[in-house]
C-alpha cells in the first residue's frame, strides 16, 4: 500500500470545497423551511422565500434564540411639530423579507412597509425605513416598531414582552418594541414683536 501525500495547497482546496458544499446545503435547507412550513401555499405567487419572515430568524441576534434584537432608531432626537420622523428598523440574523410596522406611543399604526416580495404587499428587508410626521403638540414621545411574520421558532426560544399574536391570521404575530430612545417635539417660539422707535418731532407733527 502506498501512502499518498497531499500538498498543503491540495489540502486547502479539499477543505474549501467541503465548506462550500456544507454552507450551500445549509442555505438550501433554511430556504426550504418557507415551503416545508406551508408559507408558500398561503402567499400569492410570485413570492420570494424568506428566512427573516419567521420568528426564529427575523427577531433574534443569533442561533441561540434567547434574546430579541428588533430595534428602531430615529434619525434625530428633536423635531419641530409635524416634521417628518424617520425610523430605521434592524434585527434578525438571516436574510429575507418580513413586515415592518411603525406605531405611535398609543399603538396607533403610523406606517408599514410596502414591498411585494411576500406576494401580498407589505414586505421589507432589514434595515427597514419607515416615516411619519411628528406629533403637533410639544413633548417627549416613545414610538414603537414591530417585526411581523410567522411565529415558527425553536422549542424554548425567547418571545419578547411585546409579542402580540395576530387574531386574524393563525400562526402569525408581531414582536413589538419601543424605539431605542424617545424623541422630543420642541415648542415653536414666535419671534418677539419688533418695536420701531418714533422720533419726537414726528409725534408733534401729527398733532398740528
Amino acid at each position: 500500500m502506498h501512502n499518498i501525500k497531499r500538498s498543503p495547497l491540495a489540502r486547502f482546496l479539499v477543505l474549501s470545497l467541503g465548506v462550500v458544499l456544507l454552507c450551500g446545503t445549509k442555505a438550501q435547507a433554511f430556504s426550504a423551511y418557507f415551503t416545508a412550513q406551508g408559507c408558500a401555499g398561503c402567499h400569492a405567487s410570485p413570492v420570494v422565500a424568506t428566512c427573516n419572515g419567521c420568528h426564529a430568524h427575523g427577531t433574534h441576534p443569533d442561533s441561540a434564540k434567547n434574546a430579541i434584537n428588533v430595534t428602531g432608531t430615529t434619525d434625530k432626537s428633536t423635531y419641530a411639530p409635524g416634521e417628518i420622523v424617520t425610523v430605521t428598523i434592524t434585527g434578525g440574523y438571516r436574510t429575507g423579507w418580513f413586515r415592518a410596522v411603525l406605531y405611535d406611543q398609543n399603538m396607533v399604526e403610523l406606517a408599514r412597509s410596502t414591498g411585494n416580495d411576500s406576494g401580498m404587499g407589505g414586505s421589507a428587508i432589514y434595515p427597514a425605513i419607515l416615516s411619519a410626521p411628528a406629533p403637533a403638540t410639544p413633548g417627549t414621545f416613545s414610538w414603537k416598531v414591530a417585526w411581523y411574520g410567522n411565529l415558527y421558532d425553536s422549542v424554548g426560544a425567547t418571545f419578547g414582552p411585546g409579542w402580540s399574536p395576530d387574531p386574524n391570521t393563525p400562526n402569525h404575530g408581531s414582536e413589538i418594541v419601543s424605539i431605542a430612545a424617545p424623541f422630543t417635539v420642541a415648542m415653536t417660539t414666535r419671534p418677539a414683536p419688533k418695536i420701531i422707535p418714533v422720533a419726537a418731532n414726528m409725534l408733534h407733527s401729527n398733532h398740528r
